[in-house]
């Protein structure tokens, strides 16, 4: 059904002059995918919203970008958050999302592809720590495990989680965090450091 309705909002879009009315055509069927929770063809849909926008804003970016995350498609994701970075460059969002997209590439964080995008997206968080808290902690906790368990750093570990804190001092799991690494030594340990529950939403 959809491939059939797929073709007509392709001819659609093809005879239409107006912009409005292409861009209407493809959220729809982006819509109709996101529907069915097929997340990657509605991130194949939104995506072409940014070729026939050329001022294409936030939302754009964010519809097609996280149907691709959401989809597990993480490469297609970071282009797509590449631009939003690109285009607004002082805002964390791109940069936390980049950094997501990665970590779901690099699941046990060996090669470390999210670290510089996290490392980004807090120094255009810090500004604001209240309106990106949120953000902010995914990074400190995953820069805290990433440091500990990883690259053997007990120092730099504490300086992140002492980072977490500081946004979060009733958190009773980062303090027990706080206190694992503060009693151990990470060259010395084979079992990780407990991981801090991870995030649900973007």
């Amino acid at each position: 059904m959809e491939a059939e309705a797929g073709k007509w909002i392709e001819k659609a879009v093809t005879l239409d002059s107006v912009e409005s009315n292409k861009v209407t055509y493809l959220k729809s069927m982006a819509a109709a995918y996101e529907n069915r929770k097929q997340y990657k063809e509605a991130g194949d849909w939104y995506s072409r919203i940014l070729i026939i926008k050329p001022g294409f804003g936030k939302t754009d970016l964010y519809n097609a970008g996280y149907s691709y995350f959401r989809s597990g498609t993480y490469p297609e994701a970071i282009t797509i958050f590449n631009k939003y970075a690109e285009k607004y460059p002082d805002d964390i969002f791109g940069y936390y999302m980049i950094a997501k997209s990665n970590a779901g590439i690099d699941t046990t964080s060996a090669l470390g592809l999210a670290v510089p995008y996290y490392e980004m997206a807090i120094s255009k968080g810090q500004a604001d720590s209240l309106k990106n808290k949120d953000k902010l902690l995914v990074a400190y906790k995953y820069l805290t495990e990433y440091y500990y368990n990883i690259r053997k750093s007990k120092d730099t570990a504490i300086f992140y989680i002492d980072k977490a804190l500081s946004l979060s001092p009733e958190d009773e799991e980062l303090g027990k965090i706080r206190e694992f690494i503060s009693k151990s030594d990470p060259a010395a340990r084979k079992k990780p450091a407990p991981a801090a529950s991870p995030a649900n939403k973007p």
